[in-house]
This record gives C-alpha cells, structure tokens and sequence, in this order.
C-alpha cells in the first residue's frame, strides 16, 4: 500500500498530436481501451524507448527537442520532456495512480506493479507503459470539489496535491472492506 508520503498520481487520455478536439471526443478515449487491459500509457511514440537515455531531465529534454525540432516551442518541450522523465524515473511501484474516464465517468484508482516498458506493439500511439492493479471505481460524488479539481490537469500525466488524501483514505477503505475488483495485465 502507498504511504502517505509517496505520490499519488494523475492520469487521463488527451488527444493525439494533430488531432482536433472534436474529432477526439468521437472516438473511443484511448487510455480507457489500455486501462481495461491492465495498463496505463503515455505517447510520444517518436522517443523510442526511453530507458537508453541518463536518468537527467537534460536527456529527455534533449531527446524530446531533437524530435520536434527547432521550431517546437520551449516550454511545450520541457513539459512534455518533464512529463516523460517523470512517468519513467519518478513514478514508482506502489504509487496509487488516479484515472478519471470520459467513458463511464468513474474515477478509477489502482497501484503501479510494473517498471516502464515500452511497448508499441500493444497501442501504436501510447507505447511508453506501465501494469498497474486497478483497485476500485469510485462515484465522482465520493469526492470533494477540491479532489476533482485536482483531476483537471492539462497534462496527461501529473502529480495530485490538492485532495490527495481522498484518494488515500478511499483506497485504504476499499481495500479494508475486501470489496475491490483486480484486474493486471503486464506487458511482454
């Protein structure tokens, strides 16, 4: 179980690069299809797989501006190079990860149980993964404003800090009752 000092983490399915708001909300959301399978995942196909790089925030930043190019703007390469780092070096096994889904509106908790991968056989678009053990859904209802808030980041993958100790508690509850669903996959 996650401690009280570990990170609880944010995830949600944004749109791909190049495609239109619009056209996104039409189709499937893409982290539910690899949440069902026991996954949570990232894009950034073009990196490859990022263990070959230091553990240093300049690598992925020097690896995430070489792709996009020069005329990428800063501040999108260092938030998506700092998105990416942290998905691969900071997230660790045990973290309670939070995923609130478009598709049947639940809030959705589980625990990471598997190191990076990655793995574009599995989803083309999102090859950057981790297995994670969902645990529970939860009504949004279940949660302060403030908790729900914190679920409305721009980015795909982010830190919770305000309500963070909702989460907690609403794991910790679930598992003591023993009412929680398992559902892991982890990839080859």
């Amino acid at each position: 179980m996650s401690q009280s000092s570990d990170p609880v983490w944010g995830i949600h399915g944004g749109k791909p690069r190049g495609q239109s708001k619009d056209v996104h909300r039409r189709l499937e959301d893409p982290a539910d299809r690899l949440f069902k399978d026991g996954f949570i995942a990232i894009g950034w196909p073009e990196t490859g797989a990022l263990t070959e790089l230091p553990g240093e925030r300049d690598a992925f930043r020097s690896k995430v501006a070489a792709i996009y190019g020069p005329d990428a703007p800063s501040r999108s390469v260092g938030a998506d190079a700092g998105m990416l780092f942290r998905f691969v070096h900071e997230m660790q096994i045990g973290d309670l990860i939070v995923y609130r889904s478009r598709v049947d509106g639940f809030i959705h908790v589980g625990r990471v149980v598997g190191p990076y991968v990655y793995d574009p056989s599995i989803n083309l678009k999102y090859p950057h993964l981790r297995s994670v053990e969902w645990l529970g859904e939860f009504r949004r209802e279940e949660f302060t404003q403030e908790a729900l808030r914190s679920l409305r980041a721009q980015r795909s993958l982010f830190q919770i800090r305000a309500g963070v100790d909702e989460f907690r508690v609403a794991v910790r509850e679930l598992l003591s009752s023993g009412d929680h669903n398992i559902a892991t996959s982890s990839p080859s």
